[in-house]
């Protein structure tokens, strides 16, 4: 049941985001394990629900955080970053210098 959670999850993802589900599965897995969470129906919702809300209230969208989230995951949990305050980093960056994300997300890595 865990993994049917997850996929779904997955799934609802690359419809908001409007990603094909291969790079939706990427960009999930890269932010789960980014953060060493588990890859479950629990982690994929609150992902989702990160990035969903966050998007909701800046100009960035799911795919943009995702994107620039897969650059700095891993950096910012050794750093003892949360998964909510690096995805709250990552849109003012996106939002305030409109970069592509790619470079957002180095950026935020690089410091």
């Amino acid at each position: 049941s865990q993994a049917m959670g997850a996929g779904t999850e997955i799934l609802k993802m690359a419809r908001i985001a409007g990603l094909d589900y291969a790079s939706a599965v990427d960009a999930m897995i890269s932010a789960l394990k980014g953060f060493n969470m588990e890859v479950n129906a629990i982690n994929t919702k609150k992902i989702n629900d990160i990035y969903s809300r966050i998007a909701a209230i800046s100009a960035s969208n799911v795919e943009e955080l995702s994107t620039a989230m897969s650059k700095t995951a891993s950096i910012a949990a050794n750093a003892g970053m949360e998964v909510e305050s690096t995805t709250a980093l990552l849109a003012q960056g996106i939002e305030k210098t409109r970069e592509p994300a790619e470079t957002v997300g180095t950026a935020l890595k690089t410091v």
